[in-house]
């Protein structure tokens, strides 16, 4: 907590959350960091298996 308000440019905002929580109110906020794989060329699933993901990336480096 030392670090995180020590770096913070709004002090206020990380106090906030320390004390009240992160609070969800629409879908949104519940997808933290949604990735774009469009360079890896696959088709659109609901899922991938880690060893599809990891064979594409392999295949693009």
């Amino acid at each position: 907590m030392y670090e995180r308000l020590a770096l913070s440019r709004n002090k206020t905002e990380v106090m906030r959350l320390a004390n009240e929580g992160q609070t969800l109110e629409k879908p949104h906020d519940v997808l933290k960091n949604p990735l774009v794989l469009e360079f890896l060329g696959m088709d659109e699933k609901a899922e991938y298996s880690e060893n599809d993901l990891e064979a594409a990336i392999i295949s693009k480096l």
